[in-house]
This record gives structure tokens, sequence and C-alpha cells, in this order.
């Protein structure tokens, strides 16, 4: 990723790997993700994420459009850049899955940052607004 930013340019690697299972009335998955930044006058930056999220459909066990389900996450950040920064991540969600199989989400994010590994002193809570769109790309008519 290349972004402009406070009047620089600043570089981002990134790499993910998701595992996602789908059990009776459940949906859980595991992201592993590490992302590397660095701007031409600034340090170097790595930042190490595990998230672990559900979702689970609230009528019945199977999430058919036009239902609504519950969602769940939380994700562990570690960043190194001249010291090391944790934080923590809650976000509980709700959400409806329409009929052309997009998805809207809403619920609140939750953060909690330190400088230290036990010492969480910055908390934040962020509205959070999410529309998922869904693409089908393949040329096949039914």
């Amino acid at each position: 990723m290349l972004r402009f930013f406070e009047g620089r340019n600043v570089h981002r690697l990134i790499q993910q790997f998701s595992i996602t299972r789908k059990w009776v009335g459940v949906k859980i998955a595991h992201r592993f993700s590490s992302d590397q930044t660095w701007r031409a006058d600034d340090t170097f930056e790595l930042r190490l994420r595990y998230r672990f999220g559900f979702e689970l459909p609230l009528q019945g066990t199977s999430l058919d459009p036009g239902e609504f389900y519950f969602k769940s996450q939380l994700e562990y950040l570690g960043r190194f850049r001249s010291g090391f920064r944790n934080e923590l991540r809650v976000l509980p969600a709700f959400g409806l899955l329409a009929l052309n199989q997009n998805s809207f989400e809403t619920g609140v994010d939750y953060r909690s940052a330190s400088t230290e590994v036990q010492s969480f002193v910055s908390h934040g809570f962020w509205l959070y607004v999410a529309w998922f769109v869904r693409f089908d790309l393949s040329h096949e008519k039914n």
C-alpha cells in the first residue's frame, strides 16, 4: 500500500492468513496478520495482530437472506516502533443479510491501548457501521 499522509509518502506491506469454519448455527474465524510501515524520514513500524471472531444467526441455525445476526470480534495488536505498544479491540455488532447477499452491520468498537504490556492507559469507543457488497463475477447464467 502506498499513501500520501501529512505531506509524506507512507509505504506499508501487509501479510494476512485467515481460517474460517462453519458449524451448526455459528461461523468462527481466526485471522493472523502483520504489516510493516515506513516513511523516508521516520522510523520503521512493525505490527502483529491476532483476531478471533464469531457470527451467530438470531433466527434458526443458518443465516438466510433477510435475517439478522450477531457478530463479535476480539483482536490483539502488538506495535513495535521505538518501543512497544499494546492494543486490545473488542467489537460486538448486529447485522442484516440482505436479499442480494450484501450485509449491513453496526456496533460499538472498544479499544484499549498502553505503552506497557500490563498497563492499559487509554480507552476509546467508536461507532462501527459497515456495508459489505458481494460481487458475483461468474459469467454463468442459470
